[in-house]
């Protein structure tokens, strides 16, 4: 394995707070595997969300194909979910780690405009467009903006709905303006979906509808109106 101390120093130096982020397993007292989680707040709205960022994944060679790295990420979210990590986020091939849970979801949706754009699609005449920033002070487009983008929100129903997967009920509600999760203890609570993780991920997030993942059964169908919800981080290739 590399040495990680010289080449990401910030992250492994050996002090208490940097090294209770990594995970490790050994084989014969050698170091056969690590994953790091790194605690991160991340702020939508008022509300501030926990987040355990995976990284510094790695693995001996002679130990690879064993089920020591899977059995190691496990171990990493059962402690994200004991310390109360409401979201989770890592980069990497999306088949190899949707066998623990993490799945490619969310929307992220961007407008990229270039001189080269505009060259390929309009040659050497002039065009008549103008990018510019919008600015808060800019009263004479803001009005023009404001309804359309009112319109494509509207009001959600109110309702709960009831899901499960690896053995857990989580019960969504919502009831005017406010919204909750929250686990059900009651083992004979009544799921109104049942799936696995990584489904249960791009059925909440998207990027497609609901339906457009698993056929919903009468009781979630609320879901159609809630879901997708957009939610992505800002890094080329994170899931």
């Amino acid at each position: 394995m590399p040495n990680s101390a010289l080449l990401l120093p910030a992250l492994y130096h050996p002090e208490d707070e940097a090294m209770r982020c990594n995970f490790a397993a050994r084989v014969d007292g050698r170091l056969a595997a690590v994953v790091g989680c790194f605690p991160i707040a991340w702020q939508v709205g008022v509300t501030v969300l926990k987040i355990g960022d995976i990284g510094g994944v790695a693995g001996a060679h002679n130990h690879r194909r064993t089920g020591l790295m899977r059995d190691l990420l496990r171990s990493v979210k059962e402690t994200m979910i004991a310390e109360g990590c409401q979201l989770s986020f890592l980069g990497g091939q999306r088949q190899r780690y949707r066998y623990c849970g993490w799945e490619v979801c969310g929307q992220d949706l961007r407008l990229l405009l270039t001189p080269a754009n505009l060259r390929h699609a309009f040659g050497d005449q002039t065009t008549g467009l103008t990018v510019r920033p919008l600015q808060a002070s800019d009263t004479q487009t803001l009005p023009t903006l404001r309804p359309m983008q009112e319109s494509r929100h509207h009001p959600l129903p109110p309702g709960h709905v009831n899901l499960a997967a690896s053995g857990r009920t989580y019960r969504l509600s919502l009831e005017g303006t406010k919204a909750c999760c929250t686990e059900l203890e009651d083992p004979t609570a009544t799921a109104d979906l049942i799936c696995d993780e990584p489904t249960l991920h791009r059925v909440l997030f998207g990027p497609t509808n609901p339906a457009q993942m698993l056929p919903l059964p009468r009781a979630a169908a609320i879901l159609e109106f809630w879901c997708p919800r957009p939610l992505t981080i800002s890094r080329q290739d994170y899931i």
